[in-house]
């Protein structure tokens, strides 16, 4: 006689297990929303340098991205279990400084092991991201320190 696995699935609807990545995509929600309301304030109304990468930081990025990332967001960020970070899921961050989404990914993610990455491991998750977004590599690198990025914004 063959018996099913027992898994959690068979005793809590559906509703009951998808409900925590509901909350988890509300929350990630409400916190961009925030961040554009409080974009243009945390800068003090100064003008910020352009963002750069180099294509080294990029590839290494991309190697971070893929094992620490695209589970949830997927291979090309098209986003699967969590929200795109490309197109216009991404385009709330291109005036914003580089340090809000440095600081979120640093905080928050991976999600449930937030303040796991290192500052290097962040910072070219974020060069991998703006990459795929299509931003232009540069001969001067990103930086890797936290300081060094309150005035960098993204737009090109």
């Amino acid at each position: 006689m063959r018996v099913a696995p027992v898994t959690l699935r068979n005793f809590v609807s559906p509703r009951l297990w998808l409900a925590p990545a509901a909350i988890a995509l509300l929350a990630v929600g409400s916190h961009v929303v925030a961040q554009d309301a409080d974009a243009g304030a945390a800068t003090g109304g100064a003008e910020l340098a352009p963002f750069t990468y180099m294509a080294g930081q990029a590839v290494g990025g991309k190697t971070n991205y893929q094992r620490l990332c695209a589970e949830c967001h997927g291979n090309n960020l098209e986003g699967t279990s969590a929200p795109p970070l490309s197109g216009d899921n991404f385009a709330h961050w291109i005036d914003a400084p580089v340090i809000d989404l440095f600081t979120f990914i640093q905080e928050q993610m991976p999600a449930g092991a937030g303040g796991t990455l290192s500052d290097a491991q962040v910072a070219t998750i974020i060069t991998h991201i703006a990459k795929v977004n299509g931003m232009a590599q540069s001969t001067k690198g990103m930086p890797t320190k936290p300081d060094a990025l309150e005035g960098i914004r993204f737009g090109q």
